[in-house]
């Protein structure tokens, strides 16, 4: 959608889908100035004490440039973190041309691999275009926007998950997260096979989607950092009783569902601690709200710590190398300032990253020494 004035003139705010014509026409980074990026973002990322990033910044369209530089940096021993790569793609032409390259969810190295397909089907709470089953309670004139029909999504879902292709599906809505079961659900009923697909976000939902997570084997990639960002919104959009079941982390958990945490970056900072800091508390920076917002979903230091560990992982079909410190797998290691352990929940966030360790190899202490 693009906004218009009473005059039926452009506002200059534009919409989801219409975004696209606004990519299209800015410049493409190089391979060489991609490099440049990559490595500046891992030696962040190292700070911040991620040995492994999953990220969609590559599409359908510009996959080879994207695949060129992070090639580049692992035959030249510069990539110092672990990738895996989504690729981004809007239309079912657009993903052919993806699959055409022979490569699926897995291909590369255990320093850059092949992630999933990712979709958007729905927008963001806060522009109320998250795709909802019901009107918004602050605008009864909309249910936000579905950037698929149930038609379209089940044609993008059934290409990828024949071609044995893992799927991420961006859902906020609980309209736009049972469009993605339901696309999910027919894909398996055709071609029958484990994929792990996800939804993204899954924040306003209730336990009957949950619960057709769990049967259907979809996991879900959260974001806590949402919940302090969020929570003074939340009940004024969708209302106390939709409200009351949202961003339901620990009832996910308790169900069965896979759970990975991440960040959203760069909507969020994507700093691990901070994620943790908020699953535990659900508070923002400065405290509040003093209990936590919907307490009842708060989840343990130990719950908080495996999303950004073993529950990652596992989304990456990963968890047999990574995600535990464990005899054979990989020596992917931080050590903090304080023990998350045994310090209130409150401190987490302060708590520092002294040294990153990739593989048995130290990349980053925070001093500069060892």
């Amino acid at each position: 959608e693009i906004d218009k004035d009473e005059s039926g003139n452009p506002t200059g705010v534009l919409r989801e889908g219409a975004l696209d014509w606004v990519k299209s026409n800015i410049p493409k980074p190089n391979v060489e100035q991609l490099k440049n990026i990559m490595k500046k973002t891992a030696e962040e990322a190292l700070s911040l004490g991620l040995t492994s990033l999953q990220s969609n910044d590559s599409n359908a369209t510009d996959f080879d440039t994207v695949f060129e530089a992070y090639k580049s940096l692992a035959d030249e021993g510069q990539l110092k973190v672990r990738i895996f790569e989504e690729i981004h793609t809007s239309r079912p032409e657009k993903l052919k041309l993806f699959l055409e390259k022979g490569m699926r969810t897995g291909f590369g190295d255990d320093y850059f691999k092949i992630g999933n397909i990712k979709l958007f089907a729905d927008g963001s709470l806060g522009a109320r275009t998250a795709a909802m089953r019901q009107v918004y309670a602050d605008d009864s004139e909309t249910k936000g926007i579905f950037v698929y029909s149930q038609e379209q999504l089940d044609e993008m879902i059934n290409m990828a998950h024949k071609a044995g292709m893992q799927v991420a599906c961006h859902a906020i809505g609980d309209g736009a997260i049972e469009q993605c079961i339901n696309a999910i659900e027919k894909a398996q009923e055709k071609h029958p096979k484990e994929l792990r697909h996800r939804i993204v976000h899954c924040q306003i939902a209730d336990k009957d989607i949950f619960e057709r997570m769990v049967s259907l084997g979809i996991a879900a990639d959260i974001q806590p950092p949402f919940v302090a960002s969020d929570y003074t919104i939340v009940e004024d959009r969708v209302g106390s009783e939709r409200a009351g079941k949202s961003y339901g982390w620990k009832t996910m958990l308790d169900l069965g569902i896979h759970l990975g945490g991440g960040s959203d970056c760069p909507v969020e900072t994507y700093d691990p601690l901070w994620g943790i800091y908020c699953a535990v508390t659900r508070q923002d920076e400065n405290g509040q709200p003093v209990d936590g917002w919907l307490p009842n979903e708060k989840l343990s230091v130990e719950e908080a710590v495996k999303l950004y560990t073993i529950g990652s992982a596992y989304l990456s079909f990963e968890e047999d190398k990574k995600g535990t410190i464990k005899v054979g797998k990989l020596a992917d290691m931080v050590v903090l300032s304080e023990d998350i352990f045994e310090i209130k929940p409150q401190n987490i966030k302060n708590t520092k990253v002294l040294m990153t360790m990739v593989g048995g190899k130290i990349q980053y202490t925070r001093n500069g020494t060892i």
